[in-house]
């Protein structure tokens, strides 16, 4: 019979400070959209883009989606932060309010997710997205479900 051993386990904060400094995560609905990391500390990510025409809707704006999209990943990596790889978690509410439009080619947006809470099975966080001068574009709550790691 094998008997499993205590191990270090990296933490979430670890594998986004080495994601970040070696070129981000690489993969996922980010990169697509041209999300980069930016700011990353224990319970609060930054996620950095600059959306452009290929990120509208009919009306000119950015798409709300694009916008729910960062808001999302932000408070999802927030809570990354603060969980050891290979624990998983998902987003089971999602509330957003947009404020303003963001409009295609206005410069970079940053989306800035924080914990507000977290227990061993649920986490609340919120985000917001703003433009560099502190301008908010929308804001959302969120609550994510946390279960065990995968082994």
């Amino acid at each position: 019979m094998t008997t499993r051993t205590d191990q270090h386990t990296a933490t979430g904060l670890d594998f986004l400070l080495t994601a970040r400094r070696t070129g981000g995560l690489g993969v996922g609905i980010g990169e697509t959209l041209g999300m980069t990391l930016g700011d990353i500390e224990d319970g609060r990510v930054v996620i950095e883009a600059s959306p452009g025409p290929e990120h509208g809707n009919p009306m000119g704006s950015v798409h709300g989606g694009y916008l729910a999209t960062m808001l999302d990943g932000a408070m999802a990596l927030a809570v990354q932060t603060q969980v050891d790889v290979g624990t998983r978690f998902v987003t089971t509410d999602l509330n957003i309010s947009y404020v303003r439009p963001v409009m295609p080619r206005a410069g970079v947006v940053y989306g800035t997710g924080s914990i507000l809470h977290r227990g061993r099975t649920l986490a609340l966080a919120e985000a917001r997205i703003t433009d560099a001068d502190g301008v908010l574009y929308a804001h959302a709550t969120g609550t994510f479900a946390i279960s065990a790691p995968l082994i």
